[in-house]
């Protein structure tokens, strides 16, 4: 499963501003892509982009190797 849209996000160091996208997960690359969209699935969750558990998904995801979607999936619009 793909994240649904790319974000970004700021962080100042020093007096330099620089933008990261939210898929920037360079520092997990050593890890299989499937655990690699888990814990982004679970870093979308816990912004509230997913409604549902986000621990248990995330563990869910390690086991099956793949998001829970029926469990974990996008928060719906409210009409």
């Amino acid at each position: 499963m793909h994240r649904p849209c790319p974000r970004t996000r700021h962080s100042k160091r020093g007096s330099n501003v620089s933008w990261v996208t939210a898929q920037d997960d360079s520092h997990n690359a050593d890890l299989p892509e499937w655990r690699r969209r888990c814990i982004r699935n679970y870093g979308d969750c816990k912004e509230g982009l997913f409604a549902g558990p986000c621990y248990d998904c995330l563990r869910m995801c390690e086991g099956q190797q793949d998001w829970p979607i029926e469990v974990c999936g996008p928060k719906r619009k409210k009409r």
